[in-house]
């Protein structure tokens, strides 16, 4: 039914209330006060695909069975990176798993990955995955380490830059997104450097 069509019988609806002593009471809720109203059924009825259009962008439902979580969480997700995949929060994966009744004991992976173990690794000529296996992470906790730690995709590290070509792009008043984009600079480097030469940031 059309969007206006629905919204004209809910008007019609309500002129036919006329001078119902009950038209205009907000003391309780609306099923209770006009639950006994044959219009009011009518209107709720016509209503309800209205209030379903309105909200329908504002609900994700979390779309996955079991079978596909354990896959996920055995290849090496946490349940942060599956709901950062299924576009849900973690919350929504928590409810999930105690309505599925699925309990998941600690990770077999490793909590943090060694700079220098990954180093060597990668001169060796590892490829990621294979890094991912010796060092026993998941690919979700390796992806997030090169990019804190800013590797490139070709797993070396982005040439740090400079004092001088730092103090350099901020006396040209060159962004921190800038400085950090294409000097590989974080944003307490670039406050210090600032501090240092008496620059307001």
């Amino acid at each position: 039914m059309d969007k206006h069509k629905q919204i004209q019988i809910i008007n019609k609806l309500l002129d036919q209330c006329g001078d119902c002593p009950l038209r205009y009471r907000q003391d309780g809720h609306p099923d209770k006060v006009h639950g006994h109203c044959a219009l009011y059924h009518e209107m709720r009825k016509v209503g309800k695909p209205l209030w379903a259009e309105k909200h329908r962008d504002k609900y994700v439902k979390l779309v996955i069975s079991s079978d596909e979580y354990m896959e996920l969480r055995n290849i090496g997700f946490n349940d942060e990176e599956i709901a950062f995949e299924k576009g849900v929060s973690t919350s929504t994966i928590r409810r999930w798993k105690q309505k599925n009744g699925i309990r998941v004991g600690r990770s077999k992976y490793k909590s943090k990955i060694d700079k220098i173990d990954y180093e060597e690794l990668v001169k060796e000529g590892l490829r990621p995955s294979q890094i991912q296996k010796r060092l026993g992470v998941s690919r979700g906790q390796l992806e997030l380490f090169r990019h804190a730690n800013g590797y490139k995709l070709d797993g070396l590290r982005k040439p740090l830059s400079s004092d001088k070509e730092i103090l350099q792009a901020i006396i040209d008043k060159k962004s921190n997104w800038w400085i950090q984009k294409y000097l590989h600079a974080g944003a307490k480097r670039v406050n210090r450097i600032a501090r240092e030469h008496g620059i307001a940031r």
